[in-house]
C-alpha cells in the first residue's frame, strides 16, 4: 500500500479533493462564485479519474484518508454529478439572491459526501454521515414558506437521527471487538473470520448496518419525506435522488465482508427490501405527475439494490448504483417546470394507448429469451472455467450464485419483446424483426453483463458468496408478485378487485398518512407558511 511518505503528490490529490470544495464554499458569496465551483468541480472531476486510475493497480493513504477501487469509482461518481449539478444550477439561480446560499449548502454536501467515501477512520466516517444529512436538511428547507417542504424534512430529520444513532451503535460494537476505528482494517480481519466464529457483538453491527442502510434508502413505510421533497428546487432533487439517496447501498458496499457473514442481517434486508421495492413498483404506474413518478421509482430502484447486496451481489449493485445515479440526475434535471405539462401529457397517452401483448405473443417472447439466456449463459460458463483452468484469468465465479439476476434479465427480455411482437402485429408489420431485435438485444446485455461483473468481481476483490436457495425463491417469488399484478392493473382494470387494488395503489397503501399522524403525535411540529425556522428545525442544528 502506497503510504504518504512513498507519494507524496498523490497523497497531496487526496486531500485537495477536500480542499477545494471548502474553497467554494468560502468563495460562495463572490459574483463569481457559479463559475469558480463549475470550473472546481471539473478540476476534481479529471483529480478522482486520475486517483481512480493509481487506486486499480494499488489502494492510496495518507493519514486517516484511504481510496481503494470501490471508494474511487463513487468518487468520479460523485464529482461528474456534481459538476453537470453545478452547471445546471448556475443557470438555475442566476440573477437569485439566494443563489450564494445554495451554493454555499450544496459544495457542503458535496463535501460531506466525498470526505465520508475517503476516510478510513470510523468516527470521522460517522462525522461525515452526520454532516450529509445536515447540510442536506438546509437544501429541503432551502423554500421554508411551503408546509410539505417542512413536513418533508421533519420526517427526514427524525430518521436521519435514528440513523445515526445505529450506525454509532455499529461503530462503537466494532470497536469493542477489533480495538481499532479503521474501517479497511476491521473489514479485512471479518473476511478471514468463518461464520461460526461470528461473537453475538459483530451479529448485531451487521444488523445495525442493515436497519441504517433501510432507514437512508428510504424503504416502506418511511418513504414519504422522499416523495415529498419534490416541492424543493429542482438541482436539489437531482443531487438526492441520484446521490445521497444512494447512501444506504454505499454503506453496504462498504461493509459487505460483514454483511456476507451474518444471514439474519440478508434476510431482514430481503424481508424489507423486497417487498418496498415491488410495491414501491407497482405505486409508481398509478401515478402522472414526472417527478412523484421519479420519486417513487427511486424508492423501488433503491429496494432492488439493497436486495442485491443482500444476495452478495455486490457487483451488481454497485452497477445498478451508477447507473441508477445517471439516469435519475438526467430526469430530474429535464423534468423542468417548464416542459412538465408536456411530459405528464406524453405520459398520459402512452398509458393510454400502450397495446397488452396476446397470450401468444408472451409465449413466442418466453420461447425466444429463456433458451437464449440459458446458452448464453451455459457457454460463458463453460469458457470462463476452461479459462481458470488454463490460468488465463484469476477467477470462474461471474456466474456462479445467485440465479435472480438472471431471471430479472429474462422477465425484462421477455416483456420487451412481447410489447414488440403486440406493437409490430398492431400496424400489420413483419412479426420477426421484433424476434430479431430482442435476440441480438439479450444477447448483448448477457454479455455485457458478464463482462462488467467479472471486471467489477475482480477489481474490487470480493469474496464469492455461496447461492441462497430460499433467499432466490423469495425474491422471484416477489418478481411473480410483480409481474402478475402489473398485468392484472393493465388487463383487467375494471374489474371490481383490481380497481380496489388500484385505489389502494394510487393512495401509497396509505402508509404515508400513517406515519405522518404518528410522527406528528410523537413530535409535533407546526407547519406554519413563511416560517424562517421551524423547531425541529433548532433540534437539528443542536444535535
Amino acid at each position: 500500500m502506497m503510504t504518504i511518505n512513498e507519494s507524496v503528490p498523490w497523497s497531496f490529490a487526496l486531500w485537495a479533493l477536500l480542499l477545494i470544495p471548502l474553497l467554494i464554499s468560502a468563495m460562495a458569496a463572490r459574483s463569481w462564485g457559479w463559475a469558480l465551483a463549475t470550473r472546481a468541480a471539473g478540476f476534481n472531476l479529471l483529480l478522482a479519474a486520475s486517483l481512480w486510475l493509481i487506486a486499480l493497480e494499488e489502494p492510496l493513504q495518507s493519514g486517516v484518508l484511504r481510496l481503494g477501487v470501490l471508494q474511487a469509482t463513487l468518487l468520479v461518481l460523485v464529482n461528474f454529478l456534481g459538476w453537470i449539478i453545478y452547471r445546471y444550477a448556475a443557470t438555475n439561480f442566476q440573477g437569485d439572491s439566494d443563489g450564494a446560499r445554495f451554493l454555499r449548502w450544496l459544495t457542503l454536501t458535496l463535501l460531506a459526501v466525498q470526505t465520508l467515501l475517503l476516510v478510513d477512520h470510523l468516527v470521522l466516517f460517522w462525522a461525515a454521515w452526520v454532516g450529509v444529512s445536515l447540510s442536506l436538511n438546509q437544501l429541503l428547507l432551502f423554500y421554508p414558506d411551503r408546509p410539505r417542504a417542512l413536513l418533508a424534512a421533519h420526517k427526514k430529520f427524525l430518521i436521519a437521527r435514528a440513523s445515526e444513532l445505529l450506525l454509532a451503535l455499529a461503530i462503537g460494537l466494532l470497536y469493542s471487538q477489533f480495538n481499532s476505528f479503521s474501517l479497511s482494517q476491521i473489514m479485512a480481519q471479518i473476511a478471514q473470520l468463518q461464520a461460526d466464529q461470528l461473537s453475538w457483538p459483530l451479529i448485531l453491527a451487521a444488523l445495525c448496518v442493515a436497519q441504517v442502510a433501510l432507514l437512508k434508502c428510504a424503504q416502506l413505510p418511511l418513504q414519504g419525506w422522499l416523495i415529498q421533497v419534490v416541492e424543493s428546487p429542482t438541482p436539489v432533487s437531482a443531487l438526492l435522488h441520484a446521490g445521497v439517496i444512494n447512501l444506504g447501498g454505499v454503506l453496504l458496499l462498504l461493509f459487505a465482508p460483514l454483511l456476507s457473514q451474518v444471514v439474519v442481517a440478508q434476510w431482514l434486508l430481503l424481508l424489507v427490501a423486497g417487498p418496498s421495492a415491488v410495491l414501491a413498483a407497482l405505486i409508481m404506474t398509478t401515478r402522472i405527475s414526472v417527478k412523484v413518478r421519479l420519486a417513487w421509482s427511486t424508492c423501488a430502484q433503491m429496494g432492488l439494490m439493497l436486495v442485491e447486496c443482500a444476495l452478495g451481489l455486490y457487483e451488481l449493485a454497485l452497477l445498478h448504483l451508477i447507473a441508477h445515479s445517471c439516469y435519475k440526475a438526467r430526469a430530474f434535471l429535464a423534468a423542468g417546470s417548464a416542459v412538465n405539462e408536456q411530459l405528464e401529457q406524453s405520459v398520459g397517452d402512452a398509458l393510454g394507448s400502450a397495446r397488452l401483448p396476446s397470450l401468444s405473443q408472451w409465449l413466442g417472447a418466453t420461447l425466444l429469451v429463456v433458451p437464449l439466456v440459458t446458452g448464453v449463459v451455459w457457454l460463458a460458463h463453460s469458457y470462463l472455467f476452461a479459462a481458470a483452468d488454463s490460468n488465463a484469468i484469476s477467477g470462474s465465479n461471474a456466474i456462479s450464485g445467485s440465479l435472480v439476476p438472471w431471471v430479472i434479465l429474462s422477465v425484462a427480455l421477455i416483456t420487451l419483446v412481447a410489447q414488440g411482437l403486440a406493437q409490430q402485429a398492431a400496424l400489420s408489420r413483419h412479426w420477426w424483426r421484433p424476434m430479431l431485435a430482442g435476440l441480438l438485444l439479450a444477447a448483448a446485455l448477457v454479455a455485457l453483463y458478464l463482462a462488467l461483473k467479472t471486471g467489477l468481481a475482480q477489481a474490487l476483490e470480493l469474496a464469492p458468496r455461496a447461492a441462497n436457495l430460499w433467499a432466490d425463491l423469495w425474491v422471484c417469488s416477489l418478481l411473480l408478485v410483480l409481474m402478475l399484478a402489473s398485468y392484472s392493473l393493465q388487463r383487467w382494470p375494471l374489474n371490481t378487485q383490481v380497481r380496489r387494488l388500484w385505489i389502494a395503489l394510487n393512495a401509497g397503501l396509505y402508509l404515508d398518512e400513517w406515519m405522518t399522524r404518528f410522527t406528528l403525535r410523537w413530535w409535533p411540529v407546526t407547519l406554519t407558511p413563511g416560517a424562517t425556522q421551524p423547531s425541529f428545525l433548532d433540534a437539528e442544528v443542536k444535535s
